[in-house]
């Protein structure tokens, strides 16, 4: 129990006046307060009844807390005694009552602080402690301030809880699958790296397949041999290309999406010959085998026919 305050809730507004229960050397010691604001002397508060009775100058609100409290003067002696000079009770009395005062505000002082109780522990009696620094240190105490700030991200981490609950459980039970895409990286990133090189690749087999067509006289071989390339080109860059079985002779066509094996069409004979008695032309063409060298001239293609009209050559495209 305190010695020198005493704490009041405020149950009315129409009580004003509150009695002192200790004793008070001058009024001027007397300190009063409304929810920790304190009030002036004479202005919000008057002393009366002996240093007994305050009396609060505007009705206080219900529901504040009244604190009154003692705080003798410490800076000097009420009484400073001479030599041979006449002893009073009265002077014994305020010289004790003076330190007597001092001594149990200080006990007060110290019994309202922040003090270790029996269990080790530090007790701040259920008050708001005030003017704290922030927290530095990991040990450190945190401000409400700190926590106003940081709560907000708490609440965004508990709320995710239950997904990362989700991913750890994944991790836990798929180990062997996770480690197979990591070792797997450098190949997918080989992959990648090779993409733009891959429609180059096609491209260049396309025209080495257009260029063995017209300049070999065996369309067969230069089909295989070009869709041999191709096939080469598209297999280093990591695709796969449809199967050769049954395809030979054909060449690697593309729709722009899907690759497929095409057939070259089959090319036309026309040899020319002049007559023996050297007054005609003579024409033979077909898909039959001819030796060229019975010719004076020949040409293999597709599309194109000959004629002799009227002793005329007529070539039709």
């Amino acid at each position: 129990m305190s010695l020198t305050y005493i704490e009041i809730p405020i149950t009315s507004s129409t009580t004003l006046s509150y009695a002192v229960p200790f004793p008070v050397i001058d009024e001027s010691y007397i300190h009063v307060f409304i929810d920790g604001v304190e009030l002036v002397s004479g202005t919000g508060f008057t002393v009366s009844n002996s240093n007994a009775l305050i009396t609060l100058t505007t009705a206080p609100t219900v529901g504040a807390l009244l604190l009154i409290r003692r705080q003798t003067k410490a800076d000097s002696k009420l009484v400073d005694f001479q030599a041979d000079a006449i002893l009073t009770e009265a002077d014994l009395d305020l010289a004790i009552d003076q330190v007597f005062n001092l001594a149990q505000e200080s006990k007060d002082r110290a019994e309202d602080g922040i003090v270790k109780d029996f269990d080790g522990r530090m007790d701040a009696q259920n008050r708001v402690i005030k003017n704290v620094a922030n927290g530095v240190a990991a040990n450190d105490a945190l401000t409400k301030g700190q926590i106003d700030v940081e709560y907000p991200k708490i609440e965004v981490a508990v709320d995710n809880i239950a997904s990362l609950t989700t991913v750890a459980a994944n991790l836990t039970a798929t180990p062997s699958s996770i480690n197979d895409v990591a070792a797997s990286i450098t190949a997918i990133n080989t992959v990648a790296q090779n993409l733009g090189g891959v429609n180059q690749a096609a491209v260049a087999a396309a025209a080495a397949a257009a260029s063995a067509v017209s300049a070999s006289g065996s369309a067969g071989t230069a089909a295989t041999s070009s869709a041999a390339a191709a096939a080469s080109a598209l297999t280093a860059s990591g695709y796969v290309i449809p199967s050769q079985t049954g395809n030979e002779g054909k060449f690697l066509g593309t729709d722009g999406t899907s690759a497929t094996w095409e057939a070259l069409a089959a090319g036309v004979f026309y040899g020319i010959n002049i007559s023996s008695d050297g007054l005609s032309i003579e024409l033979t063409s077909g898909e039959a085998v001819n030796n060229v060298e019975d010719f004076a001239a020949w040409h293999i293609g597709q599309g194109i026919s000959f004629a002799i009209n009227n002793n005329e050559l007529q070539v039709t495209i």
